[in-house]
């Protein structure tokens, strides 16, 4: 994060709920749970051999679970699914008002499933770096109009799609700046909305670059914390990505990291991009360190951390986690 050169390449696995899986808890035991999440997730990081810890055992949809209305179902043993939206109508979009996040009276749901576990992460970590995590503006945009309806939007009433996702940014911003107040050391957006899958890069640039470019530059110069930016399934065609500020980029499999270090340059860290699902989960050891290094070669010679390309599944085993360090110190550049 530095500039400086250590003495392989880092790893990063993307992990949350696969660390209370691995002990043994249903998610619902551990959703609501701020010590033992953290627990967990200490354990495990230790366990996997990782150098980044991950977002956390966090249930990341809980920002809209202070939003009257908004119809959601908690699942036994895994994340909750939202089953209706804040911004039913057009009209919703500018008459119904959003919450505070810094309040944990106003927000309870909030900082029950998500910033209580970061705060106390915060308070007793010693080691690692906290990551304060959040959807991205896109994605927090899809949680409050709902995805396709957004994306109607942004074809027929772009006017309607650009209040939403500015809305959708104060929401993020208000419930990231809420998590750095309790001293986590750097920001974390996902933003799986904002795939190139789903938009183009005009797209991005136009909705979500202003945003982001802000909101980074912000996060820095307020809390001197670094921001990790991860985009989806396929990174969107645009320049503009590069110019956001961002620390790390992290990308997903269908992305090649010698044409996105075309795209960056050197300023920032690449982060990727083994598969999550038929590698990580679905494959063995052997295979995970085939395609770490496969990656590792690829991205030779560049600022790069090898990484998941997307959270680790559920079922993840810790030995095909523990590949990844064992590729890393196997195959990194002397």
């Amino acid at each position: 994060m530095e500039g400086g050169t250590p003495d392989r390449v880092p790893i990063w696995q993307i992990n949350g709920i696969v660390a209370a899986h691995y002990f043994g808890y249903a998610w619902n035991a551990v959703r609501g749970d701020a010590k033992l999440s953290v627990d967990l997730m200490r354990r495990f990081t230790r366990l996997s051999g990782t150098d980044i810890m991950a977002p956390g055992v966090i249930e990341t949809n809980a920002m809209i679970l202070d939003l009257p209305g908004t119809g959601v179902k908690f699942q036994d043993d895994n994340y909750l699914n939202v089953t209706s939206h804040y911004f039913a109508g057009a009209e919703d979009v500018e008459s119904k008002e959003l919450y505070d996040p810094s309040d944990p009276k106003e927000a309870k749901n909030l900082w029950k499933y998500h910033l209580d576990k970061i705060a106390l992460m915060a308070e007793i970590e010693d080691e690692f770096s906290v990551n304060n995590t959040s959807w991205g503006v896109f994605t927090a945009a899809g949680l409050l109009r709902d995805v396709e309806t957004l994306m109607m939007d942004i074809m027929m009433e772009p006017d309607i799609a650009h209040k939403v996702v500015d809305r959708a940014t104060v929401l993020v911003d208000e419930v990231v700046r809420a998590g750095m107040e309790t001293g986590c050391d750097n920001v974390h957006l996902t933003d799986p909305m904002g795939s190139g899958s789903l938009i183009p890069g005009e797209t991005f640039e136009e909705y979500a670059s202003p945003h982001l470019k802000r909101m980074i530059a912000g996060y820095k110069k307020d809390y001197n914390a670094p921001t990790y930016l991860i985009c989806g399934d396929s990174v969107p065609d645009t320049e503009s990505l590069s110019e956001l500020g961002m620390a790390l980029f992290a990308f997903y499999p269908n992305d090649n990291v010698t044409e996105l270090r075309k795209r960056f340059g050197t300023k920032t860290i690449l982060a990727g991009n083994l598969d999550p699902l038929n590698v990580i989960w679905r494959g063995t050891p052997e295979s995970v360190m085939r395609a770490s290094k496969k990656c590792l070669e690829d991205a030779r010679g560049t600022r790069f951390v090898l990484a998941t390309g997307g959270e680790t599944p559920r079922d993840t085993s810790l030995e095909n986690l523990r590949a990844m360090l064992a590729a890393s110190k196997k195959y990194s550049d002397p």
